[in-house]
């Protein structure tokens, strides 16, 4: 699904018919609808969080991932980082469509992006100068995620995002 996902949204970037503004439900983007119209977004976003909290907090070293992988006759790291890659596309993917932002669970976006980069952080200063290639990982996804939300928000304009029922001083 998520290289069906890459390839649509590379197709529709590749477009040029001035129909950018089309909706998730008019547009060609057939596996963003399916998860869309079987309320999978806020699963995979939970699953995303909840394996990456895996990850931080009981499994930063990878063994635990590693020996179930190896139970199981898989490579239990590649198949970890795998999924985390593809849940992501799909997220990403998802994420550039206003259907798929109002649908979204904000609470869990934001503590997901705030534990993913709180720890990047303390990963960059323990790293000391050496790289390490995050390319698809959730340390660079929850950033496109933010920024699709922000460009999304800032589309509805001031009037609109303004109300907020009193919550806001």
């Amino acid at each position: 699904v998520a290289s069906i996902a890459q390839m649509e949204e590379k197709l529709r970037r590749g477009k040029s018919d001035g129909c950018s503004n089309n909706t998730l439900w008019e547009s060609d983007q057939l596996s963003c609808r399916y998860i869309m119209e079987e309320g999978k977004l806020n699963v995979l976003l939970r699953m995303a969080a909840e394996s990456k909290y895996h990850a931080i907090d009981e499994d930063p070293d990878g063994t635990k991932t590693k020996a179930a992988g190896e139970s199981c006759g898989v490579d239990g790291a590649e198949l970890a980082g795998s999924m985390e890659r593809d849940i992501g596309t799909i997220l990403r993917c998802c994420l550039e469509h206003t259907e798929a932002v109002q649908s979204l669970d904000f609470g869990v976006l934001s503590e997901h992006a705030a534990k993913v980069l709180h720890n990047l952080q303390v990963l960059a200063a323990a790293a000391e100068g050496s790289v390490c290639d995050l390319t698809g990982m959730q340390e660079v996804n929850v950033l496109h995620y933010l920024e699709h939300v922000g460009l999304l928000v800032e589309d509805l304009g001031e009037d609109r995002s303004d109300r907020c029922s009193g919550c806001c001083p």
